[in-house]
């Protein structure tokens, strides 16, 4: 960039270079990522192997004795989970350790649930984790290749689709308490079908956490954005992995 003999002008340069340095960047944001991704999975192993246990009972069948610390933690977890994401959204500057404790909280549910499905349905961690793995790889050749770019339509498509979804899950859900055989995933096949389209939702979300984390960097905002950024990931991987752990249950049922 071309140097200007204008005071004022070589000071806004100054300006800029300190911006550019101190700012947010692709490298920082992929690196809080895989510090969360790698607390997230430390924190399953740690509670798989801790604080769960699998109980032989009578009869050639078993039950999970869980210690009331992993207990805790997981009540403690569903609890923080969403207002962790809302204040680190909010308040950039507190993002890293909402983050944290996000990472950590999830990783102990989230382990729980998958070393007790993978009990029953053998291969399920190893298939999930390949599934979220795959996903998240080729949505970032999409994104990365520019093969497909966020527009502000599909920035609005996405939210709409969005709330449709948290409404349509509350419905089901008070639907479920209130005739429980009317439940949308009594139906097997339907729910097949509605648990894939929550998955490749999932990973058109994966587009705006791309986008998202092009923009603090393109704008120059502080690191602590790079952690709000991280977590948008963590929260979007979670999602994804959750309904593939769904999938993988629907479809051994169908078997079954």
């Amino acid at each position: 960039m071309r140097r200007s003999s204008n005071p004022v002008f070589r000071s806004l340069e100054k300006q800029q270079v300190v911006v550019t340095v101190d700012g947010a960047t692709t490298l920082g944001v992929a690196t809080k990522t895989i510090v969360l991704l790698l607390l997230t999975l430390v924190s399953a192993a740690l509670s798989v192997v801790f604080g769960l246990q699998a109980v032989a009972v009578p009869g050639g069948g078993v039950q999970f004795a869980i210690q009331p610390w992993l207990i805790v933690v997981i009540a403690l977890s569903l609890i923080t989970s969403f207002f962790s994401v809302l204040i680190a959204s909010f308040f950039p500057r507190v993002a890293m350790p909402f983050s944290i404790l996000y990472s950590l909280g999830q990783g102990a549910t989230l382990g729980t649930i998958t070393a007790i499905i993978n009990f029953f349905i053998p291969g399920a961690a190893i298939t999930a984790l390949i599934g979220i793995g795959s996903v998240f790889a080729v949505m970032l050749l999409l994104y990365t290749s520019k093969a497909f770019r966020v527009t502000n339509k599909f920035r609005r498509f996405m939210i709409g689709t969005l709330i449709a979804i948290v409404v349509a899950s509350l419905f089901s859900g008070i639907l479920q308490l209130v005739a429980p055989g009317l439940g949308i995933f009594n139906n097997l096949p339907l729910a097949i079908i509605l648990t894939i389209v929550l998955i490749i939702f999932g990973a058109f979300m994966l587009m705006l956490d791309f986008d998202y984390a092009d923009q603090i960097v393109q704008a120059g905002l502080p690191t602590n954005y790079e952690w709000v950024a991280a977590l948008g990931f963590m929260v979007t991987l979670v999602w994804i992995y959750v309904q593939i752990l769904r999938l993988i249950i629907l479809l051994a049922s169908r078997r079954d």
